[in-house]
């Protein structure tokens, strides 16, 4: 909800990420405090990238998957 777009996920994910009782063991260090990609502009620009190509565009344009209540 509150991260609105991939370069606002990425950034959040890149160095934002804040200490929290809920944050996944998966996304803390040994220390305990949340590990930080620290990624290049270049590294962000790639990932981005491919994030984008895992995009199916013609599932998301197709009307029949538009309303999960049809």
């Amino acid at each position: 909800g509150q991260i609105k777009g991939i370069d606002e996920v990425i950034s959040f994910y890149n160095s934002e990420i804040q200490p929290n009782a809920n944050l996944d063991l998966h996304l803390k260090g040994l220390n305990g405090f949340p590990l930080q990609m620290n990624l290049s502009v270049v590294e962000k620009n790639e990932l981005k990238a491919f994030l984008e190509t895992l995009t199916d565009h013609v599932l998301i344009k197709d009307e029949k998957f538009s309303n999960p209540f049809k």
